[in-house]
């Protein structure tokens, strides 16, 4: 077990209360830290109540100020006055843009014909060759099948025939005399 030497800041001293509460205390101080970097309006509580009270127009053209600086001088390299109306249409326009230009990459390219379906012309031309060429034959099969059972029927007397009733009445031809 360690000495009391040997325990810094006195904590032994402390009760579980004060402990509780200094932890506390550091979280919100943290979160109030992280609330004021990240959102400055709500530094305290009157603005808070000005800022939901503020309209979604008002609050989207707030200009706020991007610095980039340099870590070994603390010199300021670029500075950007933004809003969040500028930013989101900003973000917005770069998404459109991608994707239209990786479209327009894919279907003006060879790029195509890597895309799982789609094939190359010739390929397409045969495709539609060896289709039609399918259909015919089955066509074909389908007639021979027909005639065979027909003949079938024929041969072994089940063949239904179905005669013709009418009378046909046929002219009888006149001889032309030169």
């Amino acid at each position: 077990m360690a000495s009391q030497a040997e325990k810094p800041y006195g904590v032994e001293h402390v009760s579980r209360n004060v402990k509780i509460r200094l932890i506390l205390l550091f979280l919100k101080a943290l979160f109030c830290q992280l609330t004021v970097t990240l959102y400055p309006d709500f530094i305290n509580f009157s603005m808070a109540e000005q800022t939901t009270k503020q309209s979604r127009f008002k609050r989207l053209t707030n200009r706020y100020r991007l610095v980039v600086m340099n870590d070994h001088t603390y010199e300021e390299v670029v500075t950007f006055k933004l809003t969040r109306l500028s930013v989101y249409i900003a973000s917005c326009f770069v998404f459109v843009m991608l994707v239209a230009l990786t479209t327009a990459l894919i279907s003006f390219t060879p790029l195509k014909y890597y895309v799982p379906g789609y094939g190359s012309q010739s390929e397409r031309r045969e495709l539609t060759k060896l289709k039609l060429r399918a259909d015919s034959l089955e066509k074909q099969m389908l007639y021979r099948e027909a005639y065979w059972e027909n003949v079938r029927n024929v041969l072994s007397g089940k063949a239904e025939l179905i005669l013709d009733t009418a009378v046909i009445s046929i002219p009888e031809l006149e001889e032309i005399k030169d």
